[in-house]
């Protein structure tokens, strides 16, 4: 189990800095936003940055998950199924919260477009 152990905290350090990197770009649409019509393509750019690496975060959470009932199969310990528990508790969370950030982003867009005309 120590080489899954391995590849899930690996796993793990990975998501945190795409979904840091998914943050910043859902940054980047607001502060473009802020800065009027003259940046709407910035914040245009970065939103679809940002629907993007959602998307990736999303399709390697869901192999992941996939992956995990194999790892369970083998031997594994009370303590080391609790760990895998934990690893799937942490994607349904990161992925409930780069939901949340697409449908904020969403509506600050909408905003910005009834804002402008």
């Amino acid at each position: 189990m120590s080489d899954d152990r391995d590849l899930l905290l690996s796993f793990r350090a990975k998501t945190d800095r795409w979904a840091d990197r998914a943050r910043a770009e859902a940054k980047a649409v607001r502060l473009a936003l802020a800065e009027g019509r003259a940046d709407s393509a910035a914040a245009a750019a970065a939103s679809r940055r940002l629907v993007s690496i959602v998307e990736f975060m999303r399709s390697a959470n869901s192999r992941t998950v996939d992956a995990l009932p194999a790892m369970q199969k083998r031997n594994v310990t009370p303590d080391e199924a609790d760990e895998l528990q934990a690893v799937v508790d942490d994607i349904v969370a990161l992925n409930e919260e780069m939901s949340a950030l697409l449908l904020a982003n969403t509506a600050v867009l909408r905003a910005a477009m009834r804002r402008d005309r």
